[in-house]
């Protein structure tokens, strides 16, 4: 069986390599893919042909400093289908790295732990790295951003942040990650007529304003996209 390596040098996927002779599986980075579904699928199927012609240990060692919402729910089919594995007798191992001052990735990974039922090691770094560390003064949100829309800060975590926003047809929620001085975001949300939409969306400072891109995506497939130029008011 072949080793599954994925490291395309991409700054919203993540790299893999699963290693079929010891049965090591690393991911690592940001993850953010266009299709979270189809970049994780393959993983899960490397998983279960693993299964079926190896047979041996699983140690899934999970490194990412940042997923967005539909990477989220893949990496919980993830689990479970591991989880499936272990229960059959299999030996799975499950640690994840991650920022000892970042704690909403911590609570991240106890709730995917709790909703597997599945044990997860956790292993805190001390990652120091400007590059993915700093943020810029422009962008940390310290009041109200007022434009098309309003968006409010609910919380932020070094370069992590959770914002709520508001139109005139529409509320919506999103967490996302500061990153090269722009942050990327996901999240949900509900138009006034009931309609429930998913939320993806990327803001740049510049001049004193933040400029926003999104997209909204409803489950009968139909696609919102947009932009907002939004000021600061304190």
């Amino acid at each position: 069986m072949k080793n599954l390596s994925i490291d395309d040098d991409l700054e919203n996927e993540p790299k893999v390599l699963f290693n079929a002779q010891n049965g090591i599986c690393t991911i690592s980075g940001h993850c953010y893919p266009e299709d979270a579904h189809r970049f994780f699928e393959r993983l899960g199927n490397w998983f279960k042909e693993y299964f079926e012609k190896v047979k041996g240990s699983i140690s899934f060692v999970i490194k990412l400093k940042y997923f967005n919402t539909s990477s989220s729910r893949s990496i919980y089919r993830l689990l479970t289908i591991l989880k499936a594995y272990q229960e059959d007798g299999a030996t799975v191992e499950i640690a994840w790295h991650y920022d000892k001052d970042d704690e909403y990735m911590l609570e991240e990974i106890e709730g995917y732990s709790e909703e597997a039922n599945i044990f997860i090691e956790k292993i805190p770094k001390d990652y120091n790295s400007k590059k993915e560390n700093t943020i810029k003064k422009e962008l940390i949100f310290d009041g109200i951003w007022i434009g098309s829309a309003n968006v409010t800060l609910i919380k932020q975590l070094k370069n992590h942040v959770i914002f709520q926003g508001k139109d005139k047809a529409s509320t919506w929620s999103a967490q996302g990650v500061i990153m090269n001085n722009e942050l990327t975001c996901s999240g949900s949300g509900i138009t006034n007529s009931g309609e429930h939409f998913i939320y993806e969306s990327s803001m740049i400072a510049k001049n004193e304003m933040l400029i926003e891109k999104w997209k909204a995506t409803f489950p009968d497939g139909k696609v919102k996209e947009g932009k907002n130029d939004f000021k600061l008011i304190n």
